[in-house]
């Protein structure tokens, strides 16, 4: 399978960097709490190639905090016997966005700042894109990614495959359509005001009110470009079939959502537990 989004990852980069020069959260907690569940008892039950877990477009490491946080301290059968969990994973986190060091919460750690017991033994983070990972085939034992895949493209499902050791495991969290986006009547209608009132401003306008509709329009022209390129998965049997197509076997798919208001679509998610497949010889 040779299809990609027609979306050039250039403007991704742009928004994301000048995104993370504001924000550290860049999804919802319980997507994130979710997913730390779901690794947690992918790594009790064992089995795994190796502990080196890789996180797709990470962010600035909010998961890993939290997920340490949390599981850091309980034990888990390794072959040098059972230890700790922040003593054995090995972390490697990328982003495609330009994140500056002083934001990522593991790096801080590193440094002395932040909660110290929540530091892991081995963590690294670079700049890279998911497209054309910079690993070498067969890495790592686990990988994650909250909210990020379906952003990318078909070509990081493959990398993903790639750089995943055979057995390796994936979880991995994929937007629900109507989780994002309102309707693209709605979207359409939004941008339109919006480039109006900018058009309109004049000095008496409050710069902040003037920046807000600013960044506003810069997520809305964002949101408008990845319907336009239907990145987002249509439903459950697409992403079945999908995954499958490029050689994983797909252990669990469900439907997730905020339990405190279940009704509500942006609290609609998928998560997803995949092994890599052996290779088949020829």
């Amino acid at each position: 399978m040779s299809e990609r989004f027609g979306e050039q990852i250039n403007p991704q980069k742009q928004f994301y960097t000048e995104y993370y020069k504001k924000e550290t959260d860049d999804s919802p907690d319980d997507t994130r709490w979710s997913l730390a569940c779901s690794f947690y008892d992918v790594l009790r039950r064992g089995a795994l190639p190796n502990f080196k877990c890789l996180d797709i477009a990470a962010g600035t490491q909010k998961f890993e905090l939290e997920f340490i946080r949390q599981f850091g301290d309980r034990k888990i059968a390794t072959e040098n016997g059972n230890q700790s969990i922040r003593d054995c994973l090995q972390f490697t986190t990328f982003d495609l966005a330009e994140i500056p060091k002083s934001t990522l919460y593991l790096e801080r750690l590193k440094n002395g700042s932040g909660e110290p017991s929540n530091a892991v033994s081995q963590s690294h983070h670079l700049q890279a894109d998911a497209n054309e990972m910079p690993f070498k085939d067969n890495t790592f034992g686990i990988a994650v990614s909250n909210l990020a895949l379906d952003f990318i493209g078909y070509e990081a499902i493959r990398e993903m495959k790639r750089v995943l050791k055979e057995g390796g495991r994936a979880i991995i969290n994929l937007h629900h359509k109507d989780m994002l986006m309102p309707s693209r009547e709605e979207l359409d209608k939004e941008i339109r005001q919006i480039k109006i009132d900018l058009s309109q401003t004049s000095q008496v306008d409050v710069e902040s009110v003037i920046d807000a509709r600013q960044e506003r329009l810069k997520l809305l022209e964002f949101w408008e470009a990845l319907d336009r390129n239907d990145k987002l998965f249509k439903n459950r049997n697409q992403i079945l079939d999908i995954f499958g197509d490029f050689g994983f076997q797909i252990d669990e798919l469900n439907f997730k959502y905020d339990a405190s208001d279940p009704a509500e679509a942006k609290n609609w998610w998928w998560e997803l537990v995949l092994t890599k497949l052996e290779s088949r010889s020829a």
